[in-house]
C-alpha cells in the first residue's frame, strides 16, 4: 500500500545518498520527502542512531546522510559485517539492544576512521618510497585495510588530482585493487585497455576493482600511464580541477535571507551540487587555525562592500595560510551556509578555494 512506501522512505533516502546515486528527477524527489521521514524519526532504530551521534534536536539534511549516518551504516561492513546496521534499521530488538547496536556502529566508524589513517600512512610511504606513476598513480600498499581501501583512494585522487588504485596482496599469489578517478576521465574505459593483465575486473567512470597477478603490475602501470599521456595530449587541461562559480556575491547576498532562500533547493547531491560564490577582494581578518597541526581555520572576509562574512575552511589551512597572513586582498570561492547551533543561525561561508585578488591595473 501507499502507506507502507511511505514508511521506507527514509531508509530510500538514506540509501540514495550514500550509494552517491545522481540527486535528480525522482531521485531528487524521493530524497526529499524521505528526509522528512527521517526528521519525523519514527524508526526507532534510526532515532536511537542519531541520539547516539549526538544529533537528537538537528534536522537532518543529505549532507548529514553523506557524511556521517552513511559511513556509520558502512563502517560496520568495512570492519566486521553489516548485521548490525541491518538489525538497527529493520528495528531488530529491543530498545536497549538497539542502542548496543547504535553504540556499536560508533566503535566500528572510529576504528575505520584508524584504519583509513594506517592505510593512507602506508600508502604516503609507499609514494615516497618508489615511482607509483605519476599520471595515473598504483600504489602497493601491503598492510592496508582492504575495507578502507577505497576511501583511501577517493582521498589521493582528490589530493593528487589525477586516477588512483591501491593495491593489496591477496591469496593465491594475486593482488586486488580498488581505484578511483577524476572527473572528464572513464576509469572502466581505460582499464579495458588493460584487459589481458586481469583475472578480473569492473567498475564505472568513477570507481573501479580488480584482480590481478603480481607479475603484471609493472605492466599495467606502463599502460596505465601511456593512456593518461595520451589524454593529456589531447586535452591539456585534463589534470586542472576547475570550480564552476554561479556568481559573485553582492552586499544584500551575504544574508542569512538569501541563504534561507538557497536552502529551498535542496536536497544537494550528485549531480546536483550545492552552487558556488565568490567573495571578490576580500581582506581576511580575525585568521585563527583550529584542529590537529591547524589543518583547519577561520577568517572573517571583509569586502569593499563592507559586508563581512564568516569563513571556514577544512583540512587545507596550511595550504592557504600565506594567502591569508599577507595581508594582500584575495577572492574566495566556496558554500554560503547556515550554521545551526544552541538555537542559534549564523551565515558562514565554507571555503573551497583561494586565490590573490587581480590587481587594479589588471581588472
Amino acid at each position: 500500500t501507499r502507506s507502507d512506501l511511505n514508511a521506507l522512505l527514509d531508509l530510500v533516502a538514506i540509501s540514495t545518498v550514500a550509494d552517491v546515486v545522481p540527486l535528480l528527477d525522482e531521485n531528487r524527489t524521493l530524497v526529499k520527502y524521505g528526509l522528512a521521514c527521517v526528521n519525523a524519526r519514527k524508526r526507532t532504530g534510526l532515532r536511537i542512531l542519531l541520539e547516539e551521534l549526538g544529533l537528537a534536536d538537528k534536522t537532518i539534511d543529505a549532507e548529514d546522510i553523506g557524511f556521517i549516518l552513511g559511513p556509520h551504516i558502512n563502517s560496520c561492513g568495512r570492519m566486521e559485517t553489516a548485521d548490525a546496521a541491518v538489525e538497527l534499521l529493520a528495528g531488530l530488538g529491543s530498545e536497549q539492544e538497539l542502542r548496543e547496536k547504535a553504540r556499536f556502529m560508533l566503535d566500528c566508524n572510529r576504528r575505520r576512521r584508524a584504519a583509513q589513517d594506517d592505510t593512507a600512512a602506508i600508502c604516503q610511504k609507499a609514494m615516497d618510497d618508489g615511482d607509483c606513476g605519476k599520471l595515473f598513480t598504483i600504489v602497493r600498499a601491503p598492510g592496508a585495510h582492504e575495507g578502507v581501501a577505497g576511501i583511501v583512494a577517493g582521498s589521493l585522487k582528490e589530493s593528487l588530482y589525477r586516477p588512483v588504485c591501491i593495491v593489496t596482496p591477496a591469496e593465491g599469489g594475486l593482488l586486488k585493487g580498488t581505484g578511483r578517478c577524476i572527473p572528464g576521465l572513464n576509469l572502466h574505459d581505460m582499464l579495458s585497455e588493460g584487459a589481458d593483465l586481469f583475472e578480473r575486473y569492473g567498475g564505472h567512470a568513477g570507481a573501479c576493482g580488480f584482480s590481478m597477478r603480481e607479475e603484471n603490475l609493472p605492466a599495467l602501470r606502463e599502460r596505465m600511464n601511456a593512456l593518461m599521456e595520451a589524454q593529456l595530449s589531447a586535452r591539456p587541461d585534463i589534470l586542472t580541477e576547475s570550480i564552476r562559480i554561479e556568481k559573485a556575491l553582492d552586499a544584500d547576498e551575504k544574508t542569512l535571507q538569501f541563504a534561507a532562500q538557497l536552502k529551498k533547493l535542496e536536497p544537494y547531491g550528485e549531480a546536483n551540487p550545492k552552487p558556488l560564490f565568490a567573495l571578490q577582494r576580500v581582506r581576511p581578518a580575525n585568521v585563527s587555525f583550529m584542529g590537529a597541526g591547524g589543518q583547519h581555520l577561520r577568517f572573517t572576509a571583509r569586502g569593499e562592500d563592507r559586508a563581512d562574512v564568516s569563513c571556514v575552511l577544512f583540512k587545507r589551512a596550511q595550504a592557504f595560510a600565506p594567502l591569508l597572513t599577507e595581508g594582500c586582498p584575495v577572492d574566495v570561492a566556496g558554500e554560503l551556509n547556515i550554521n545551526e547551533y544552541n538555537g542559534s543561525r549564523r551565515l558562514q561561508f565554507t571555503v573551497k578555494d583561494i586565490r590573490r585578488s587581480a590587481s587594479d591595473d589588471q581588472n
